[in-house]
């Protein structure tokens, strides 16, 4: 399809009459893409930004390339609503422009780490609006090439240049890059000392009555070169029901495939889930099935995903949402992993935007623990972890606030040719330290067997 440079002249001229003041406006072209586009293929360790967001179970894709403007978190604990503010600034300032009626929309993408406060280079938080994006949703599909206008933009030149670059665009397509055959799981820290002796000290403070949950985490690193695009393509296949991600800025990538969701709005519906309590896969069909019974009858197991799904209903209705009738949990089973899920629902009111979700219901009891304030205590003064973007909230929001941000797990930071993979466990009265040390070196195989066999 040829976009005409003549039908985007009007709205930059307009943009660029209205930047008068100073401030630059923005322009969105949308135009019609082919479905069939390999986004892993279009993950770039070149430029400042690249992104990839694939959920192949709700046939969303989502791909972003430059930046066009980088919206920064505050390190406090305000940073959710100052967002919130930034973002609702930026859609003001920007036009849409669609190119045969394509109703997708750009979106700004991006993520928070776990605490306000964090030594990663990736900081406490951005959302980035890129420079080019595809989107893929509902059967749909669509370029969108954003350009920042000023009073004196060359409105005829970037007309041009971005009908030339979009009309380039909508031939790609084809080809899908074949998920690798994985290798099997090789150990990666089987034997840490340190972690039990964390579990440990949870324990005993659960046994006090100080806590009823804590969620102790724990990381590790090894020297490895990272094919991105065979990962990002081999994690989407075998993980079809997580949302496989990479963010990049400057020299980090942030990369995983994460099974549970944060918040999902969609008009005035909002969605969560409720996640915690894990077993392994049987080898066989009857051990995998008693495995997942085992699960759902494990006291343990359920009750911390009582605690967590408890919870959770209970700060999406402090946050005057209505929520739908309760569920009883299911199993959801993944490659590796199964653990107790169990879907929330309801009507929010039209003032609730998706980042009040998100900072309502960050950190999650499946990634802080129960009570909330008590256990972010405990962990800052034990955990002795820079959680960094793990266990953070990552995702993306458009101009309508619709979006969705998931809780970033089954994930790794990639920085000067090392890996550092992060992993925690719930641990509530009834623990043991080998068996959740066990189950962080299972949710450390997610990602690390991927990285390893594609070296």
């Amino acid at each position: 399809m040829a976009v005409d440079a003549e039908s985007l002249r009007p709205a930059l001229a307009s943009a660029a009459a209205a930047a008068i003041d100073g401030r630059s406006r923005l322009v969105a072209v949308v135009a019609p893409a082919r479905t069939d586009v390999d986004c892993a293929a279009l993950f770039t360790e070149d430029g400042p930004f690249s992104l990839v967001w694939e959920q192949p179970d709700r046939e969303v894709a989502l791909v972003g390339r430059g930046i066009v403007r980088l919206l920064e978190a505050e390190d406090t604990s305000q940073r959710f609503r100052s967002m919130g503010r930034q973002v609702d600034e930026l859609f003001d300032d920007l036009t849409v422009v669609t190119c045969e009626g394509s109703p997708l929309e750009p979106v700004l993408a991006g993520g928070f780490s776990f605490s306000a406060t964090t030594d990663w280079k990736m900081g406490p938080g951005w959302l980035i609006l890129p420079e080019l994006s595809y989107i893929r949703r509902d059967g749909r599909a669509a370029w969108i090439r954003t350009v920042e206008v000023v009073g004196d933009s060359d409105v005829t030149g970037v007309a041009a240049d971005v009908a030339r670059e979009l009309t380039h665009l909508s031939g790609l397509g084809g080809g899908w890059l074949p998920p690798r055959r994985l290798a099997p799981a090789l150990p990666l820290d089987p034997a840490n000392a340190a972690y039990p002796k964390l579990v440990q000290q949870a324990v005993e403070h659960i046994e006090s009555g100080e806590l009823q949950k804590v969620v102790a985490a724990r990381a590790v690193t090894f020297d490895q070169d990272v094919n991105f695009i065979e990962t990002i393509a081999t994690l989407r296949a075998t993980y079809p029901g997580c949302a496989t991600f990479a963010f990049r800025l400057g020299f980090e990538t942030f990369v995983g495939a994460t099974p549970e969701l944060l918040a999902r709005t969609a008009a005035e519906r909002v969605e969560t889930m409720a996640v915690a309590g894990t077993a392994p896969r049987g080898e066989s069909f009857d051990a995998d099935h008693a495995l997942g019974v085992g699960l759902l009858a494990d006291p343990k197991e359920v009750w911390e995903h009582h605690m967590v799904y408890g919870e959770i209903r209970a700060r999406l209705q402090q946050a005057g949402v209505v929520l739908d009738e309760p569920r009883d949990p299911e199993v959801l089973k993944l490659p590796g992993l199964q653990h107790l899920w169990t879907r929330v629902t309801g009507t929010a009111g039209p003032a609730t935007s998706l980042l009040d979700m998100v900072g309502r219901l960050h950190p999650t009891p499946a990634v802080a623990g129960v009570p909330a304030d008590a256990a972010i205590r405990w962990l800052e003064d034990h955990e002795e972890l820079d959680r960094g973007w793990y266990a953070g909230p990552v995702g993306y929001i458009g101009p309508s606030g619709d979006g969705e941000f998931r809780v970033a797990l089954r994930c790794g930071l990639v920085r000067d040719h090392r890996v550092t993979l992060y992993a925690g466990a719930g641990v509530v009265a009834g623990s043991t330290p080998d068996r959740e040390l066990a189950e962080t070196e299972l949710k450390f195989q997610a990602l690390g067997r991927v990285v390893r066999t594609l070296a």
